[in-house]
């Protein structure tokens, strides 16, 4: 196996890479070429290029409309957030940029935002008025598009698996400003980032990129008092998960920076590993229910990674049905399995004042 292409991405973001081959004039093609896959399948497509260009080489031929793609979404991420700044100042409601990541510059496919529960139907009243209209609005997913800007996906509940994982109160305590692409943002410290990003890759994604796993890395090291994570998650009755989780993040850190093997990425976390997640979580039972919507949402990831490896994805991407279809089950499927970001009670009173 060439472990060039991975060591190339991997020197492009990690600030003390010593990989020398990044710089190379004659660096072969193909080997170039699987670097920006492995780059774009892990959210690194716009920092590998951007180093790669600020290096000196020209931009691949094959590659302008997409990376004319990352400036378009960059100018709809700064549109999005501008109006979400002038919602906020408008009706006096705060609101937490979450899921981002702070560490490496990158081009999100989406805006995650967090708002209390009870200041969230005057938020979005007020954002409906900047001109986003509701994508998605139910229990599951509550998303908001409109031209020009990026899609906006509200959350008022970290609620996986029919639990609450991380509550208001904690995050709104853990507000901190971060910068994102020239825009000055409400987002979290470094510890509330990393155990909320932390419980979405686990039972929300369940899986990790390689942005995510160097962004977890950055967020432990940028922490005053990381020996302090457990206890905070000990607080929200999920200590056992946090050690697993730990666990698996260490084994991943030994294999790309200790051995540097080049670790299948997107790391998809298998049915096993969740299962076990599960059955550490304090108190917490499994109606039949929830057991059989958490065995279809497996079943679901299992699908789209082999979409993925396969190809078919890209296919499904230019497909505006075959897309909406997609998100559609699988956003069903959350809800089915207990994941909420909202409560029923407050979408209902959303709909009623929209």
């Amino acid at each position: 196996m060439n472990t060039l292409p991975f060591q190339l991405v991997l020197s492009a973001v990690e600030p003390l890479g010593e990989s020398s081959s990044f710089l190379e004039d004659g660096l072969d093609k193909q080997v170039l070429n699987d670097a920006i896959r492995i780059a774009w399948k892990n959210g690194l497509y716009y920092a590998f290029l951007k180093r790669y260009l600020d290096s000196g080489h020209r931009l691949p031929p094959h590659e302008h409309s997409r990376w004319e793609a990352q400036y378009h979404g960059i100018v709809g991420l700064q549109a999005s957030l501008d109006a979400l700044a002038d919602t906020s100042q408008s009706v006096g409601i705060e609101f937490l940029v979450i899921k981002n990541i702070q560490t490496i510059e990158h081009v999100p496919r989406d805006l995650d935002i967090f708002v209390r529960d009870s200041d969230r139907g005057a938020f979005l009243e007020r954002l409906r008025s900047e001109g986003f209209e509701f994508v998605y609005n139910d229990g599951s997913e509550i998303s908001l598009a409109r031209p020009g800007s990026m899609r906006v996906d509200v959350y008022s509940r970290i609620h996986y698996l029919g639990r609450d994982f991380l509550d208001e109160a904690y995050l709104f305590r853990s507000r901190a400003a971060t910068r994102l692409h020239q825009r000055e943002v409400p987002g979290l410290e470094p510890e509330a980032a990393f155990l909320l990003n932390s419980a979405h890759a686990m039972f929300g994604h369940g899986a990790v990129t390689l942005l995510d796993f160097l962004d977890f890395r950055s967020l432990q090291a940028r922490a005053t008092t990381p020996h302090r994570f457990r206890g905070r998650a000990a607080s929200f009755d999920w200590a056992g998960v946090y050690d697993l989780w730990s666990q698996r993040l260490a084994e991943l850190q030994a294999g790309v920076l200790g051995q540097r093997i080049p670790v299948a990425f997107p790391h998809h976390l298998e049915s096993r590993f969740v299962l076990d997640a599960i059955s550490r979580l304090d108190g917490h039972v499994l109606g039949l229910r929830e057991r059989a919507a958490l065995r279809l949402s497996l079943l679901w990831d299992r699908l789209l990674f082999a979409a993925e490896s396969s190809g078919v994805e890209e296919a499904l991407r230019s497909s505006a049905v075959a897309r909406s279809l997609a998100n559609s089950a699988g956003h069903r499927i959350r809800f089915m399995r207990g994941d909420r970001k909202s409560t029923l009670r407050a979408l209902k009173r959303v709909r009623e004042e929209t």
